[in-house]
């Protein structure tokens, strides 16, 4: 680890000396942080996953958990032209099946800003119609 001691650290994939913060703390206790920035990190890790087929990331959890195969999540997918079913971007890239979380049973496909807000929410109406007021109070 090429610690400065300066509270900066070298990134050996971009070579840029980074403040230490910008790198991903690998334990607490001593603190210990990853070799690259959360950049090159963030990257490589997309780069990565671009290159493996959706079905390595997809079909073992919607099959195990939600009992949908892959052919499944393709009509869906079809059926929604590809679309969120929340708020209407495309969802080529990437997609999550939301599912009711108490029956387990896929609802319908969103994008990740979609899904990650319901899950937020806790799946709670009323939670995201207050939220949704609170934004229309505030503009």
């Amino acid at each position: 680890m090429k610690y400065l001691g300066t509270g900066e650290k070298l990134c050996p994939k971009c070579e840029q000396v980074l403040p230490i913060d910008r790198f991903t703390v690998k334990n607490a206790d001593t603190g210990q942080v990853y070799s690259w920035c959360r950049g090159c990190t963030y990257n490589a890790t997309n780069d990565w996953r671009k290159r493996q087929p959706k079905e390595r990331f997809t079909q073992y959890g919607w099959k195990t958990r939600m009992g949908v195969t892959w052919e499944t999540a393709e009509k869906m997918l079809i059926a929604q032209d590809y679309k969120c079913a929340s708020c209407g971007d495309d969802i080529i890239e990437q997609f999550n099946l939301d599912h009711d979380h108490a029956t387990g049973k896929p609802r319908a496909f969103l994008c990740s800003a979609c899904n990650w807000m319901l899950g937020h929410a806790k799946d709670s109406p009323e939670r995201l119609r207050l939220g949704a007021l609170y934004l229309e109070e505030w503009q």
